[in-house]
């Protein structure tokens, strides 16, 4: 089955259904017919020619290729056109299941184009060229426990008079840091945070990090966490990504060592077996304190790590260990294992896409995008509408449910505003953004009417991004593409789940009737060992099982005495049946007499006993010993009898002169 299951996904990546919607057509209609299918439905030569190159390396590539290779994948092609044409005929496209698997993908596949993809790829730009370099800074931040506007003013008034502190008091930046910032680790770092790069940092503070030269003081930065006053101590170029390894050792009562003597004492023992060669990984894991990462050689990673790690991290090159430092954790030496040098832009351009998209950047791409949509589909407000809406809101908003019971009855139908795309007008009423609050509303807090235009705001966004999506396969038409292969990539994998694998397990008596005449194909052709292993973390539990065979007792008893007494829930006894040459273990086992035992042996931690049942010559094989086979088998065959079945039902005419014109 996952061969088969290979080849689906393998179509499927190459291959897309042809659209036929009045929209899609007039892009075919430009380009020749190369295939006419018997039930009416064609292929164009442009269509042939995007399949084929998608699957062979690109148009330059494909122009390349001789005629049997265009004829080699086009059999391919028409075998698969068939299925997909089958299983619309059977409807599975119209079916519940289908419809909503479908609506999920258009959601995920949609994503990408609900940016402004001219912003976006500035953006990404950007992050690579900050990827080259790196900041040293320091922060102090303010909270801002609420939206309350008056809150927000607050903070930032606290944060400017701090400012003008540091830039025109000159009183030294870790000083206010350590006295004024809200992040508990100032206190230990003075608002240091080490060198950094891009997406290191969530996206205002780096935009404020990297636009502020060295040596002087930002303004006020608003994240999720509050408002930052950014220093910048320095920058340099990014030597690459360095992956780090640690010993740490620390100290307490629950430690080897007690108190920082003792841990000053043993990290240094650390430190002269490193100097003699001994190997890191071994050191970690005997000595450090950190058993996340001990059992790994001390493997960190190349991630983020603790301003004074982090110092130490770069300061060293590929191979280099440091001499021991303390942090509020304990001692630490830490090793650079490898260093990844940076890509260059068109190696790194799709990782970092990826990034940009999880990134604070995509929220601002997505802004610009909606302020572009409001203008291509005449976008209106009825503010009239609007304000008289906010003013009639009571205290029921405030409820996570809200029904609107408490507004004017009419006032459910009022028009609150307007998308437009050509003749087509839809209109977003009360009624339609009650029902969004209760599918976004969690606890409402705050001021009603704030809350209310900014859940207006929300809508409003989504209700453009909705529009845009039912946009895109005419917008698209890569969209359109990769909409239509997914499509028929399950309607492919639904059919050939029903007409062959779920049937090859289910007709047990065309199964059956398929082994009775088929078996001369199923043999065993060496000397075969039929045994018995029971499995359990016990070793003394399986010692008691080795006692009862022992003991002569019939192997059926033993195993149902060995399951009522040994109660542990990984005890588990698998019987099987191989040939000789499967694999060393196996062959050793022929070493054995039957209704003898192995010994006791421990892999991973589970112990394994194995017990002789009996040894076979070479045979026919029962029909429970080939069954796994045969279902292989009686899929094939029943693979083959469906698809002559689908050659005659859909049978089609390929114009030669088009085909012989293919990438010409």
């Amino acid at each position: 089955m996952s061969k088969k299951l290979f080849t689906i996904i393998f179509l499927v990546i190459g291959i897309y259904h042809i659209s036929y919607s009045q929209k899609n057509k007039k892009n075919q209609d430009k380009s020749p017919v190369l295939i006419k299918f018997s039930n009416g439905k064609t292929v164009s030569k442009a269509d042939f020619e995007y399949i084929y190159q998608k699957n062979n390396g690109g148009y330059e590539k494909a122009k390349t290729h001789n005629q049997q290779q265009y004829k080699d994948y086009l059999n391919l092609f028409i075998t698969f056109r068939r299925k997909v044409m089958a299983a619309e005929d059977a409807g599975i496209d119209k079916t519940e299941g289908f419809q909503q698997e479908m609506q999920t993908y258009a959601k995920q596949l949609a994503q990408p184009y609900l940016v402004d993809r001219e912003l976006l790829d500035k953006m990404i730009k950007e992050a690579y060229d900050r990827s080259l370099q790196e900041v040293r800074a320091s922060h102090l931040l303010i909270k801002i426990n609420s939206d309350n506007p008056s809150d927000t003013l607050k903070a930032y008034q606290k944060m400017m008079a701090i400012r003008d502190s540091i830039v025109n008091k000159k009183i030294p930046f870790s000083e206010m840091a350590k006295k004024h910032s809200e992040d508990p680790s100032a206190q230990m770092n003075e608002g240091d945070l080490g060198y950094f790069t891009a997406f290191d940092m969530v996206y205002p503070f780096e935009e404020a990090a990297f636009n502020t030269p060295i040596g002087q003081v930002s303004m006020p930065v608003r994240s999720q966490f509050g408002y930052h006053l950014i220093f910048v101590q320095d920058k340099k170029k990014n030597e690459g990504l360095k992956r780090a390894a640690h010993i740490i050792v620390r100290y307490g009562e629950q430690y080897t060592a007690k108190d920082s003597v003792q841990a000053l004492k043993r990290i240094n023992e650390v430190y002269d077996a490193l100097k003699k060669g001994e190997s890191f990984e071994k050191l970690a894991s005997i000595y450090s304190d950190d058993p996340m990462t001990a059992k790994k050689g001390g493997d960190l990673g190349t991630g983020f790590l603790l301003k004074e790690m982090q110092e130490v991290k770069h300061s060293l090159k590929n191979g280099e260990f440091s001499k021991p430092f303390k942090t509020a954790y304990g001692y630490h030496i830490i090793k650079i294992t490898d260093v990844t040098p940076i890509k260059s832009f068109e190696e790194s351009k799709n990782e970092i896409k990826n990034k940009v998209s999880r990134d604070g950047r995509a929220k601002l791409s997505e802004e610009k995008l909606i302020e572009k949509l409001k203008k291509e589909y005449q976008f209106t407000i009825n503010d009239k509408n609007l304000n008289e809406f906010y003013n009639a809101l009571k205290e029921d908003y405030m409820v996570p449910a809200y029904k609107g019971d408490s507004l004017p009855k009419e006032m459910r139908e009022y028009v609150l505003f307007s998308i437009k795309n050509g003749n087509e007008k839809k209109d977003y009423k009360v009624l339609d953004f009650i029902f969004y609050l209760n599918t976004i509303r969690r606890i409402p807090k705050g001021d009603k009417i704030e809350l209310a235009k900014a859940e207006m705001k929300q809508f409003i966004n989504k209700a453009l991004l909705d529009y845009e999506e039912t946009q895109l396969p005419v917008k698209y038409e890569d969209y359109r593409r990769l909409f239509q292969e997914y499509r028929d990539g399950i309607l492919l994998f639904s059919l050939t789940e029903r007409e062959v694998w779920r049937k090859s397990m289910e007709d047990t008596v065309g199964l059956k009737a398929f082994y009775e005449k088929n078996k001369d194909q199923f043999q065993w052709t060496k000397d075969r060992v039929k045994f018995k292993e029971y499995r359990c973390k016990n070793k003394e539990s399986l010692e008691f099982v080795e006692s009862l065979i022992k003991s002569g007792k019939p192997i059926n008893e033993i195993d149902s005495v060995a399951q009522a007494t040994i109660k542990e829930g990984d005890f588990r006894i698998n019987e099987s049946v191989f040939e000789k040459d499967a694999s060393a273990n196996i062959t050793s086992l022929f070493n054995y007499q039957a209704g003898t035992t192995t010994p006791i042996r421990d892999e991973n931690g589970v112990f394994v006993l194995t017990y002789i049942v009996e040894f076979a010559k070479p045979g026919p094989k029962t029909y429970s010993e080939a069954k796994s086979e045969c279902i292989s088998k009686y899929q094939t065959e029943l693979e083959k009898n469906w698809l002559e079945s689908l050659e005659k039902k859909y049978s089609y005419t390929l114009d030669e002169k088009v085909f012989q014109k293919l990438f010409k």
